[in-house]
């Protein structure tokens, strides 16, 4: 029996479970277009396994493409970015549809982004994920979860809009108590 638990006990104790590294994990992606550069914003939250901890951190970068922009951010991180936990992606007043349409398509073709994501418009999308979280650890993870209580049956995930090719997002403001879907 004891040489039956120690077989047992070999693989967890050699996996490295316990030093798996410290990762971003972006939980909401904002966009904006003014004067010719996309400026992209990350909401990244930082797991420590080492301290049981987590911090919010907002990654920026600017771009005269999106994929420039996005290549910025992804060189200037210094943890891995694991998309797969962004829930939200924002996007400005100076998104155009045809920019939409190509954010949307960076989206549907990153292997990471789930087709779940779900899209919204906002004023100031900088301002939106620089706000102090209400709820949880994230201001994305706070959206998804406002969304999901709205009386109103949003059309804004991924999958329901990408062939749409004029699709109404959800407009979210910003007030000093919070934000809101007008």
């Amino acid at each position: 029996m004891k040489k039956l638990f120690i077989i047992l006990l070999c693989p967890l104790l050699l996996c490295g479970c316990n030093q798996r590294p410290q990762e971003y994990l972006i939980t909401a992606i904002a966009a904006d277009y003014n004067g010719g550069l996309y400026t992209l914003y990350y909401e990244a939250v930082i797991i420590n396994t080492e301290t049981s901890g987590q911090k919010r951190e907002i990654l920026t970068a600017g771009g005269r493409t999106l994929l420039e922009a996005v290549e910025k951010i992804e060189r200037q991180a210094t943890l891995p970015l694991l998309m797969s936990h962004c829930g939200i992606v924002a996007v400005g007043n100076g998104i155009t549809r045809t920019k939409l349409l190509g954010i949307m398509k960076y989206c549907k073709e990153n292997r990471d982004i789930t087709l779940s994501v779900q899209f919204l418009r906002t004023n100031n999308p900088e301002k939106l994920l620089k706000t102090e979280p209400i709820s949880s650890i994230s201001v994305g993870y706070d959206l998804v979860s406002l969304i999901r209580t709205q009386k109103t049956n949003f059309k804004n995930r991924l999958f329901e809009i990408y062939k749409n090719p004029s699709p109404v997002l959800p407009k979210l403001s910003l007030t000093e108590k919070g934000y809101y879907f007008e």
